[in-house]
């Protein structure tokens, strides 16, 4: 009898290398995503998997891009159009760590910053919140909210 053995896909976080970020797509000088003329990131990985998620292709925790802090940072500021950055998902809080050192660097260039989250501010406030959760909070002008979906499948929350 085989016995198909359950992976926590959290695991797959460990997979990212401490000094990157796994994206899932970046777009430049939007006017879109947040206040201004900002950079969008998008975070891969959520558990979420909500029915009217924008980007469902970014679900999966799976490696789809690993890029270093320094090169996204670089890639952000070289384009003068960008008043700020907007960290999207995916969730992307699942990376918060990477993203408060990348934020912070921004920050100092003058960039303002953003995130859409799939949590509660009461839950990255908690003790349990997603690890860096507390970090990104201090780097970030702006969270939106968008802790309720219309049909979470799947939610880990």
């Amino acid at each position: 009898m085989k016995t198909t053995q359950k992976i926590d896909p959290l695991l797959s976080l460990i997979a990212v290398p401490p000094g990157y970020l796994n994206v899932m797509g970046y777009w430049d000088a939007s006017e879109e995503n947040g206040p201004g003329c900002r950079a969008v990131v998008w975070l891969q990985g959520c558990h979420r998997r909500c029915s009217d998620c924008a980007n469902p292709q970014s679900w999966s925790f799976e490696i789809n891009e690993l890029i270093s802090i320094d090169r996204m940072f670089q890639t952000i500021v070289r384009n003068p159009k960008n008043e700020g950055v907007t960290f999207a998902g995916g969730e992307p809080f699942w990376q918060a760590s990477a993203l408060a050192l990348l934020a912070k660097r921004l920050k100092a260039e003058g960039l303002n910053t953003m995130a859409y989250t799939g949590f509660t501010l009461e839950r990255l406030l908690a003790p349990y919140a997603p690890a860096g959760s507390q970090a990104l909070l201090d780097q970030l002008d702006l969270v939106v909210d968008f802790s309720v979906c219309k049909t979470p499948v799947g939610c880990f929350l």
